[in-house]
């Protein structure tokens, strides 16, 4: 579990809070593996890297916040196979020139504001 503060509009406190499935750090690199289940057999590789780009940004937000300098995220359909056989991956990287998108990303989509 993490919790990280967001500056919202005009300094307003905002907190942003989840759960990585898996994580594994090496220096200053964070490897994280969110598993998925459900989803289409028909849904093409860019239709799932939007599908999770959101909740990766908010991930690597986080971690490169609490000083990481690179995040690899790796999100795992466990129900549905690749053209390898094995489980359906979408992989996402992140560093800390990143933060400032990322920042205006989750603040774009924040609800309510």
């Amino acid at each position: 579990p993490f919790m990280v503060r967001v500056e919202g509009p005009e300094g307003q406190p905002l907190f942003l809070e989840g759960e990585i499935d898996a994580l594994a750090a090496t220096g200053d690199m964070a490897y994280l593996v969110d598993y998925k289940t459900g989803g289409s057999v028909q849904e093409t590789d860019e239709q799932l890297h939007a599908k999770h780009a959101l909740q990766a940004q908010c991930y690597a937000y986080a971690l490169l916040r609490n000083g990481f300098a690179e995040v690899r995220a790796t999100f795992v359909r466990v129900e549905q196979r690749a053209s390898d056989g094995g489980p359906q991956t979408v992989v996402y990287r992140f560093d800390a020139s990143d933060v400032p998108d990322l920042e205006a990303e989750i603040i774009s989509r924040w609800p309510g504001l």
